[in-house]
Protein backbone atom coordinates (compact mmCIF):
# COMPACT_ATOMS: atom_id res chain seq x y z
CA UNK A 1 0.00 0.00 0.00
CA UNK A 2 1.29 3.28 -0.74
CA UNK A 3 0.78 6.35 1.09
CA UNK A 4 1.66 9.97 0.34
CA UNK A 5 2.65 11.40 3.24
CA UNK A 6 5.99 13.45 4.57
CA UNK A 7 7.96 11.89 7.32
CA UNK A 8 8.50 14.04 9.86
CA UNK A 9 9.78 11.80 12.79
CA UNK A 10 11.12 8.51 13.21
CA UNK A 11 12.31 6.67 16.49
CA UNK A 12 13.30 3.15 17.54
CA UNK A 13 10.15 1.87 19.86
CA UNK A 14 10.45 -1.65 21.64
CA UNK A 15 9.89 -4.17 18.33
CA UNK A 16 10.87 -1.85 15.77
CA UNK A 17 10.57 1.89 14.39
CA UNK A 18 7.77 4.46 14.49
CA UNK A 19 6.99 7.04 12.07
CA UNK A 20 5.14 10.09 12.59
CA UNK A 21 3.92 11.67 9.37
CA UNK A 22 2.80 15.76 8.88
CA UNK A 23 -0.55 14.57 8.34
CA UNK A 24 -0.80 13.09 12.28
CA UNK A 25 -0.23 9.14 10.95
CA UNK A 26 1.94 7.18 12.56
CA UNK A 27 3.04 3.98 11.20
CA UNK A 28 4.92 1.07 12.74
CA UNK A 29 7.54 -1.17 10.95
CA UNK A 30 10.00 -4.25 12.38
CA UNK A 31 12.54 -2.75 9.78
CA UNK A 32 13.32 0.57 8.87
CA UNK A 33 14.68 2.36 5.42
CA UNK A 34 15.56 5.78 4.49
CA UNK A 35 15.96 6.75 1.02
CA UNK A 36 15.78 10.01 1.20
CA UNK A 37 18.26 13.00 0.39
CA UNK A 38 21.37 13.26 2.84
CA UNK A 39 19.94 16.61 4.82
CA UNK A 40 16.71 15.18 5.36
CA UNK A 41 18.19 11.57 6.23
CA UNK A 42 20.59 12.96 8.62
CA UNK A 43 17.54 15.30 10.41
CA UNK A 44 15.50 12.22 10.47
CA UNK A 45 17.63 9.89 11.54
CA UNK A 46 19.84 12.81 14.12
CA UNK A 47 23.32 11.71 12.03
CA UNK A 48 26.13 14.12 13.92
CA UNK A 49 27.98 14.75 10.26
CA UNK A 50 27.11 13.65 6.79
CA UNK A 51 28.15 14.75 3.26
CA UNK A 52 27.65 18.56 2.19
CA UNK A 53 25.16 19.01 -0.57
CA UNK A 54 26.45 20.89 -3.55
CA UNK A 55 24.83 22.47 -6.61
CA UNK A 56 25.09 21.30 -10.05
CA UNK A 57 24.18 22.47 -13.42
CA UNK A 58 23.14 19.74 -15.94
CA UNK A 59 23.49 20.07 -19.47
CA UNK A 60 21.92 18.65 -22.41
CA UNK A 61 24.42 19.27 -25.40
CA UNK A 62 24.69 18.40 -29.06
CA UNK A 63 27.97 18.66 -30.81
CA UNK A 64 31.54 17.22 -31.01
CA UNK A 65 33.96 16.44 -28.39
CA UNK A 66 37.22 17.95 -29.12
CA UNK A 67 39.98 15.09 -30.06
CA UNK A 68 41.73 15.83 -26.59
CA UNK A 69 38.27 14.68 -25.01
CA UNK A 70 37.28 12.35 -26.79
CA UNK A 71 38.09 8.41 -25.49
CA UNK A 72 36.68 4.92 -26.00
CA UNK A 73 34.13 5.23 -22.57
CA UNK A 74 30.81 6.66 -22.03
CA UNK A 75 31.96 8.82 -18.85
CA UNK A 76 34.87 11.96 -19.14
CA UNK A 77 35.75 13.13 -15.55
CA UNK A 78 37.41 16.56 -15.45
CA UNK A 79 40.14 17.74 -13.37
CA UNK A 80 39.86 19.32 -10.23
CA UNK A 81 38.99 23.43 -10.67
CA UNK A 82 37.52 22.57 -14.04
CA UNK A 83 33.97 24.15 -14.45
CA UNK A 84 33.01 20.79 -15.97
CA UNK A 85 32.97 17.92 -13.63
CA UNK A 86 31.97 15.40 -16.22
CA UNK A 87 30.26 14.67 -19.23
CA UNK A 88 28.34 11.70 -20.42
CA UNK A 89 27.98 10.50 -23.72
CA UNK A 90 24.60 9.66 -25.04
CA UNK A 91 23.24 8.54 -28.69
CA UNK A 92 23.52 10.86 -32.17
CA UNK A 93 26.22 13.48 -30.75
CA UNK A 94 24.54 14.25 -27.62
CA UNK A 95 26.08 14.47 -24.05
CA UNK A 96 25.08 15.19 -20.85
CA UNK A 97 27.48 17.70 -19.04
CA UNK A 98 27.78 18.17 -15.14
CA UNK A 99 29.27 21.82 -14.21
CA UNK A 100 29.32 23.94 -11.09
CA UNK A 101 28.85 27.16 -13.53
CA UNK A 102 25.88 27.84 -15.91
CA UNK A 103 28.46 29.10 -18.11
CA UNK A 104 31.45 26.11 -18.14
CA UNK A 105 32.86 27.07 -21.21
CA UNK A 106 32.09 24.56 -23.51
CA UNK A 107 34.35 25.93 -26.60
CA UNK A 108 37.24 24.37 -24.51
CA UNK A 109 36.01 21.04 -25.16
CA UNK A 110 33.55 20.79 -28.40
CA UNK A 111 34.55 22.09 -31.38
CA UNK A 112 30.79 22.71 -32.47
CA UNK A 113 28.06 22.55 -29.91
CA UNK A 114 24.51 23.80 -29.15
CA UNK A 115 23.01 23.52 -25.54
CA UNK A 116 19.56 21.41 -25.69
CA UNK A 117 18.67 21.88 -22.00
CA UNK A 118 19.80 23.41 -18.97
CA UNK A 119 18.55 21.57 -15.31
CA UNK A 120 19.80 23.34 -11.93
CA UNK A 121 19.95 21.10 -9.36
CA UNK A 122 19.65 22.17 -5.21
CA UNK A 123 21.29 20.11 -4.21
CA UNK A 124 22.21 17.75 -6.63
CA UNK A 125 24.62 15.49 -5.11
CA UNK A 126 26.57 15.11 -1.88
CA UNK A 127 30.31 16.06 -1.71
CA UNK A 128 32.90 14.08 0.14
CA UNK A 129 34.03 16.36 3.46
CA UNK A 130 36.11 13.74 5.09
CA UNK A 131 37.33 9.95 4.59
CA UNK A 132 34.73 8.39 6.84
CA UNK A 133 32.21 6.24 5.17
CA UNK A 134 28.78 5.86 6.72
CA UNK A 135 27.40 2.24 6.83
CA UNK A 136 24.39 1.81 4.98
CA UNK A 137 23.41 -0.92 7.59
CA UNK A 138 22.63 1.09 11.34
CA UNK A 139 21.82 -1.89 12.95
CA UNK A 140 18.39 -3.31 14.70
CA UNK A 141 16.80 -3.38 10.97
CA UNK A 142 17.49 0.38 10.26
CA UNK A 143 18.87 0.90 6.63
CA UNK A 144 20.17 4.43 5.17
CA UNK A 145 20.12 4.00 1.23
CA UNK A 146 21.34 7.44 -1.02
CA UNK A 147 24.24 9.13 -2.31
CA UNK A 148 25.26 9.88 1.00
CA UNK A 149 28.45 8.29 0.93
CA UNK A 150 29.30 9.06 -3.10
CA UNK A 151 27.52 10.98 -5.71
CA UNK A 152 25.34 9.24 -8.06
CA UNK A 153 22.92 6.62 -8.57
CA UNK A 154 25.53 3.90 -7.80
CA UNK A 155 25.37 4.46 -4.51
CA UNK A 156 21.96 4.34 -4.03
CA UNK A 157 21.55 1.16 -6.02
CA UNK A 158 24.49 -0.44 -4.27
CA UNK A 159 22.70 0.19 -0.71
CA UNK A 160 19.34 -0.13 -1.93
CA UNK A 161 19.91 -3.89 -2.87
CA UNK A 162 22.05 -4.45 0.49
CA UNK A 163 19.02 -3.24 2.33
CA UNK A 164 16.78 -5.34 0.50
CA UNK A 165 19.12 -8.70 0.67
CA UNK A 166 19.27 -8.00 4.27
CA UNK A 167 15.82 -7.57 5.09
CA UNK A 168 14.81 -10.82 3.28
CA UNK A 169 17.33 -12.94 4.76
Amino acid sequence: KVIRDEVVYCSKVKDGYKIATKTGKELYSHNLVVATEPIVTKKLLNIPTIRAGTYMHVFTVKGNLKPLYQDNGIYQIYPVGSKIVATVRQKNDKYIVASKSEDPGFERIFSNYKVITDKYWRPSFTIKVDKTLLEADLGDGLYMIGDYNLGGIEDSYITGIYAANKILN
